[in-house]
């Protein structure tokens, strides 16, 4: 079997070719797809030396507050009569330590001191500091009442003052 031309190249083969070649990409490029010199004469230029740029003396990063690690302790439920409350799904109580991990890879040492309703208190083990964890279980956009509850009926534990009741009118008997 005898390997004749493609269809397209006509009788012409070696003009053909030229004419496919000359359209690659290869020809117009320096380099091949792998970064090497096309031309095998090609030499390439010295590189040159620059010189040494002062290096900049590395500035350790100022030490977090540790009020502000724990302001950011996402605690989701207090129990204070129990004395304890919840992170994830972790329970923490009195004088129980655990690590904190910071973004910047330091791990932090903490005990909690005391737990209320209000707020939860913790020492950092390593230097002795304290931080209180103000809590505000309320809802977004929700924020305690100065005045008490003054929902119609209800009064405060251990008040004077009188029951305020809404009479009930009878209902008629008819029919």
């Amino acid at each position: 079997m005898q390997i004749e031309p493609s269809r397209y190249a006509g009788e012409d083969l070696p003009t053909y070719i030229q004419m496919l070649a000359s359209r690659l990409a290869v020809r117009s490029r320096q380099t091949d797809p792998f970064g090497r010199y096309q031309d095998p004469e090609f030499k390439a230029p010295e590189p040159k030396i620059l010189a040494a740029a002062p290096t900049q003396r590395f500035q350790p990063e100022p030490p977090t507050p540790f009020i502000n690690i724990v302001g950011a302790l996402p605690v989701n439920m207090v129990t204070a009569e129990k004395q304890q409350f919840l992170i994830g799904d972790r329970v923490f109580s009195t004088n129980q330590t655990f690590k904190i991990s910071l973004p910047n890879g330091k791990q932090v040492t903490v005990q909690v001191v005391s737990i209320s309703a209000t707020q939860i208190l913790f020492r950092n083990v390593e230097t002795g500091e304290t931080a209180p964890l103000t809590l505000n279980m309320m809802p977004a956009g929700m924020q305690r009442g100065t005045d008490g509850i003054s929902a119609p009926g209800v009064t405060q534990g251990g008040s004077n003052a009188p029951i305020e009741i809404q009479p009930v009118t009878p209902l008629s008997n008819n029919r």
